[in-house]
């Protein structure tokens, strides 16, 4: 009889303890506090790159669901100017793209805000096509070259511009082709209709890969880039912006965004890329995995630890696109 009542007793807590544990978890698994809230996100560029990282593992680990968000995303190829459209019109809400267009539409009187940091380094690389690489060995001999870009204005034609200025060059001196996806860009490298590309990773990784003898002729992945090419230890790279009044109606909403973000770049730098592999989706590794895993093993530093924008970030942007851009150089920007 005691044995039973134990047994019984026993059995009365582990069903007790069960209930509580689901009580927990389900706590632990629903939204936040309130309905869910929809937002309408436009990605730039392709989906693949490194620069989304965060993103892609916000919505693959459930992080924005955690915050009680429903995220649709949309891709567009190319540049931030068609995404900057598309917010400015109210076809968006919020756009996952670089901080360069936030200041450039402020010098143009446009209330945009970016109200979480990705990445800080930008993490371009402007790199030779393998059928010309004895023609090519610095920046300065673009001269005359074909150089594709995302997409004309897009941040990569931007960060060409900046670096063709260091060097002595103007964006006349070459001719910028708007070649849209990593994927696209690669083909016409190889068949030697580009002479360079203004790209990222993985693309770059892969390019260099299967063609060993390429060139990179600047090289915004690493802290010590950064400060090579800008002169500054941090440089704003991949943010998360809006319309200001649509941040000042939608504040909860963005802090839940910013939240999901942080805690995707704190799982960034807690797993390694094994790990972190194990989550993207595999079509985003391209025809070779042991490629992107060494492409994202050396990109790991890129990302931001909490989100915060750095104190030098925004004037070392302007000062960039105040080099080549005279909206920016002559507007007075807070």
């Amino acid at each position: 009889m005691h044995s039973l009542q134990v047994t019984r007793r026993l059995a009365l807590q582990y069903r007790r303890s069960f209930l509580i544990s689901s009580v927990i978890a389900t706590c632990a698994c629903s939204p936040r506090a309130g309905s869910i809230r929809r937002v309408r996100l436009l990605q730039t560029g392709t989906a693949a790159s490194f620069t989304a990282l965060a993103h892609t593992l916000a919505q693959e680990l459930n992080y924005y669901r955690r915050e009680g968000l429903m995220v649709a995303t949309d891709v567009v190829p190319g540049g931030g100017t068609k995404a900057v459209q598309a917010l400015l019109g109210g076809s968006t809400d919020v756009v996952l793209g670089y901080y360069d267009q936030p200041v450039r539409m402020a010098a143009r009187g446009k209330a945009i805000q970016s109200f979480v940091t990705m990445t800080h380094y930008p993490g371009n690389v402007v790199v030779t096509s393998p059928a010309k690489p004895e023609r090519i060995e610095t920046i300065r001999n673009l001269k005359r070259a074909l150089v594709g870009v995302s997409d004309l204005g897009a941040q990569s034609h931007l960060f060409l511009n900046y670096v063709l200025a260091r060097n002595g060059l103007t964006p006349l001196d070459i001719t910028a082709v708007p070649i849209g996806t990593q994927s696209a860009a690669l083909a016409a490298l190889e068949h030697g209709k580009l002479d360079a590309w203004s790209g990222f990773d993985p693309g770059v990784a892969q390019l260099i890969n299967r063609h060993p003898n390429v060139r990179i002729l600047a090289d915004a992945r690493t802290q010590k880039g950064v400060r090579d090419i800008f002169g500054v230890e941090a440089y704003p790279g991949s943010v998360l912006y809006a319309k200001a009044d649509w941040l000042r109606d939608n504040a909860d909403t963005a802090r839940r965004l910013a939240r999901a973000i942080q805690a995707s770049l704190h799982w960034i730098h807690r797993h390694s890329p094994d790990e972190i592999m194990s989550v993207v989706p595999p079509a985003y590794f391209g025809e070779d995995r042991s490629v992107y895993r060494e492409a994202l093993l050396h990109s790991t530093d890129m990302y931001s630890e909490d989100g915060r924008m750095p104190a030098e970030g925004p004037q070392a942007v302007r000062k960039v696109l105040a080099t080549f851009l005279e909206p920016v150089r002559t507007a007075h920007i807070d």
